[in-house]
C-alpha cells in the first residue's frame, strides 16, 4: 500500500504463523526479518496477533507440530529436559496424598519423554511472554486500523462496538503477561478478535449489515479485512464488500491456497496465480467475480461448492 509524504508500503500478516507444520520458526524469523528490512526501507510490516500466537504463549500446544519442537533442540536440550522431568517429579511428590507410599509407573520416564521430546523446554521458553517469540508476538497488534482498514484475525462482532481499539490491545496483553483470562477475557472470547467467524459466515441480512456499519463507524473504518475462516481458496468479499475475508487456506491441511490482497489507491484487488482481480463493491457482483477468481486456480473443488452454495442462496431470496 503507497501512501505520499509517509510510510511509503505497508504489509499486513494476519497472523497464525506458527502451528502450521514443522518450519513456523522460519515463517516467525522470516517475518521478523521483514519488519526490521522494511522499516529500514521506509515501509512497515504489521503482523496481528492470531489466536495460534496466543495459544503457544498460554500453553495451548494441541496443534504444536513435533517439528516445530525439534526446530528448538541443541546440545543443551537433554539437560534441560532432565531437569524439567525432576521438576515434574518433584511436584508429584509433592502433590501426592500424606501418608501413602509415592510411585510412579516403571514406564514413567519412557511415556513422559513421548510428551514432552527434545526441543520442548527450549520451545516454552522462547514462547512464554519474556521469551524470544513471546515478546516478539506481544508486540503485535491484535487489530489495527490502517487508513480505512480495519485488520483483526478473526473478526470484532458487535459486541465490541463500544471499546476502544486501544484498549482491546492493552487488556489482550495484560490478560496474557499477567495470565488473567478467564469470564469475560478477550483472549478465549468466541465473539472476539481471536476466534470470531461471523463476518465471515453469517446471512448478509439488512440486520447485519445495519450492526456491521455500526460496528465499523465506531472503529473509523470503512472495511474489515479477516482471517481465520477459510471458506475456499480465493479471497471472498462479504457484505457489499465491508467485509473481505483473505483466508485461503494456505496450509496444506487446507488445500495449499495462494492469494494475496493488494491496495491500490484505495480499491482492493485480489492477487490470485499472479493475476491481479478488482474485488466488487456490490454483493450482487460477487458470483461474476468468483467465477473469474474460478479460471486461475488449479483445484477448484471448494470453490464450486462455495459458488454453487451462494447460487442457491440467490435464487431461493429470489
Amino acid at each position: 500500500k503507497e501512501f505520499p509524504n509517509r510510510i511509503e508500503k505497508e504489509m499486513v500478516q494476519l497472523g497464525d504463523s506458527t502451528d502450521r507444520g514443522p518450519d513456523s520458526r522460519k515463517i516467525i524469523d522470516a517475518l521478523r526479518k521483514l519488519q526490521k528490512q522494511a522499516k529500514k526501507a521506509g515501509g512497515r510490516v504489521v503482523v496481528v496477533m492470531g489466536n495460534h500466537e496466543v495459544m503457544n504463549i498460554t500453553g495451548d500446544l494441541r496443534y504444536v507440530h513435533p517439528g516445530e519442537y525439534a526446530a528448538f533442540k541443541d546440545e543443551q536440550s537433554e539437560r534441560r529436559l532432565d531437569q524439567y522431568y525432576r521438576q515434574t517429579v518433584a511436584h508429584l511428590k509433592r502433590s501426592a496424598p500424606r501418608g501413602e507410599p509415592f510411585a510412579l509407573p516403571e514406564d514413567h520416564r519412557e511415556q513422559w519423554d513421548k510428551q514432552f521430546p527434545l526441543g520442548y523446554v527450549a520451545h516454552r521458553l522462547a514462547w512464554s511472554p519474556s521469551g524470544e517469540y513471546g515478546r516478539w508476538a506481544l508486540k503485535n497488534p491484535t487489530a489495527i486500523v490502517i487508513d480505512d482498514t480495519l485488520f483483526v484475525h478473526g473478526g470484532l462482532s458487535y459486541d465490541y462496538s463500544k471499546r476502544r481499539l486501544k484498549d482491546i490491545n492493552r487488556k489482550v496483553r495484560k490478560e496474557i503477561t499477567q495470565s488473567q483470562w478467564g469470564e469475560g477475557s478477550i483472549i478465549d472470547d468466541p465473539d472476539g478478535p481471536f476466534w470470531y467467524r461471523g463476518w465471515a459466515e453469517k446471512p448478509e441480512t439488512i440486520d447485519n449489515m445495519v450492526q456491521l456499519d455500526t460496528l465499523l463507524k465506531h472503529f473509523g473504518a470503512k472495511r474489515m479485512v479477516t482471517g481465520h475462516s477459510p471458506l475456499t481458496n480465493v479471497i471472498v468479499p462479504r457484505f457489499d464488500g465491508k467485509v473481505i475475508v483473505v483466508d485461503v487456506g494456505m496450509a496444506s491441511y487446507y488445500g495449499g491456497g495462494n492469494a494475496a490482497l493488494e491496495f491500490i489507491d484505495e480499491i482492493p484487488f485480489a492477487i490470485i496465480a499472479g493475476e491481479r482481480l478488482r474485488l466488487p463493491e456490490r454483493s450482487e457482483d460477487r458470483l461474476d467475480y468468483l467465477m473469474q477468481a474460478r479460471e486461475l486456480v488449479d483445484d477448484t473443488t471448494r470453490l464450486d461448492a462455495y459458488i454453487n452454495a451462494l447460487a442457491e442462496e440467490a435464487a431461493a431470496v429470489n
